[in-house]
C-alpha cells in the first residue's frame, strides 16, 4: 500500500515494479507463496516454476 495514495491498482503497481526492476523479484515471491500454499506435488510445482522462469527470461 502506498503511504499517501493508498492501494494502487494493477496498472500503477506493475508499471512501477517494471520501471524499478522489481518485477522478477515480485514474481519469485508470488510463486514461492503459491507453492507453499498449494496442494501441488513438489515435482509439479518445480515444473511450473521452471516454465514461468523461462517465460520471464
Amino acid at each position: 500500500m502506498h503511504p499517501t495514495r493508498g492501494l494502487l491498482g494493477p496498472h500503477e503497481f506493475i508499471g512501477f515494479a517494471e520501471d524499478h526492476g522489481l518485477i522478477a523479484e515480485i514474481g519469485t515471491i508470488v510463486l514461492d507463496k503459491a507453492r507453499s500454499d498449494s496442494p501441488l506435488e513438489v515435482l509439479a510445482a518445480d515444473k511450473l516454476l521452471r516454465a514461468v522462469t523461462l517465460a520471464l527470461s
